[in-house]
């Protein structure tokens, strides 16, 4: 009976979640229909049908047990509910690693490359307006880098459990 009250509300949440005209919502309405003829037939004549839709089961009243059927199902779910916190926590921190390693490993680097490159062109060129324009463009870039590394320390330091000081070295130097 308990299953039948469980299955009977599992599709009734179900068919809400659908369109109105939906072919799965008439479905769904029909196994509803199937499954409280099923609990019509397996409950006896002294159990109310309205008590077993809501969740009260009158063999359970004589014991301490007053905890829902719902409540006991949420119960259970916490702890994977834990476990996908943990996981996606996990991810998140990678994510966050990534990205400021991204900033430090790779685009920094190459921006402080082009400028070295520019800086050496500049002394041999003739357009030396548009090199110093290139060269002003990178030295923006490398503020925009700094700042975000500088971002990502201060959003990402309190969920990191990972050592921040080579992101810190890179913003001193």
């Amino acid at each position: 009976m308990e299953h039948c009250h469980f299955s009977i509300t599992q599709l009734s949440m179900n068919m809400g979640k659908l369109a109105d005209s939906s072919k799965q919502r008439t479905r769904l309405r029909s196994k509803i229909s199937s499954e409280r003829a099923d609990l019509k037939r397996t409950i006896s004549i002294h159990v109310r049908l309205e008590d077993i839709e809501s969740g009260h089961f009158p063999w359970k009243k004589d014991s301490a047990d007053r905890v829902p059927i719902r409540t006991k199902r949420l119960l259970i779910d916490k702890p994977m509910d834990v476990e996908r916190h943990k996981e996606e926590l996990k991810i998140l921190q990678q994510e966050m690693m990534v990205f400021m390693k991204f900033y430090k490993d790779k685009i920094l680097p190459s921006l402080e490359m082009q400028q070295t490159n520019l800086n050496t062109l500049s002394k041999v060129s003739v357009e030396q307006q548009v090199i110093q324009g290139k060269l002003a463009l990178v030295a923006e870039g490398i503020a925009f880098i700094m700042k975000q590394i500088t971002v990502g320390i201060v959003a990402f330091a309190p969920v990191l459990n990972y050592d921040l000081t080579a992101f810190r070295e890179v913003l001193l130097t």
